[in-house]
């Protein structure tokens, strides 16, 4: 039996390997046209297939499919290819989607496959409520970061999907802080006070 075991456990190991480690989270904001939503992609490197870009590089490519349904309606949909960097060696990399949608409650749905290994995909769903009534003070939800910077001088295309307010904002993978982290670090928006206010916390 325990040779069973032990093989069952090492089938597992190996199918594990080729399963795709992908954070989603969100958070929602309002801005002063309507509320929105910003869906944060963390893709662990050592998780898809890298394939050779150049004689010395490589790069992964993952497809991401997300889409907002309120009970059998599709609202809101978007289909797009994330790449990784060109790199020696895999890395993980990020990506930001921000969507406009008016209050009410949603089921987000999230499907990422690997394009360059066949069968390494997964999906993930839940729900998404947003209640930013007018006029009434209110607050966004909290966005957890890993590390913030201010922006100074010219920023590529990619970074400039993560700045707010002049802030260079990284989110945390999973939302969790590991428990080296010396530094807590989250962003936040009030609603509906005298003046609005952004706060960033540390």
């Amino acid at each position: 039996m325990k040779y069973v075991l032990a093989l069952c456990l090492s089938l597992c190991a190996s199918l594990s390997l080729w399963a795709i480690d992908a954070s989603v989270s969100y958070a929602t904001f309002r801005s002063s046209e309507q509320p929105y939503i910003e869906v944060y992609l963390h893709i662990a490197g050592g998780s898809v297939q890298y394939v050779e870009a150049t004689d010395s590089t490589y790069r992964a490519s993952v497809e991401v499919v997300l889409l907002f349904k309120q009970g059998e309606e599709v609202v809101k949909f978007d289909k797009f290819a994330l790449n990784s960097p060109e790199v020696k060696r895999p890395v993980d990399f990020i990506d930001l989607k921000r969507f406009g949608l008016e209050n009410g409650t949603y089921k987000l749905v999230v499907a990422v496959r690997d394009l360059n290994k066949e069968g390494n995909a997964r999906e993930y769903n839940t729900e998404v409520v947003i209640d930013y009534p007018e006029g009434e003070l209110a607050q966004s939800d909290l966005e957890l970061l890993s590390r913030y910077s201010r922006v100074e001088g010219e920023i590529d295309d990619n970074q400039a999907l993560f700045v707010k307010n002049g802030l260079l904002m990284e989110p945390l993978p999973y939302n969790f802080y590991g428990q080296y982290a010396s530094n807590l670090y989250f962003y936040n928006e009030v609603y509906g006070a005298v003046q609005a206010s952004r706060v960033l916390l540390a």
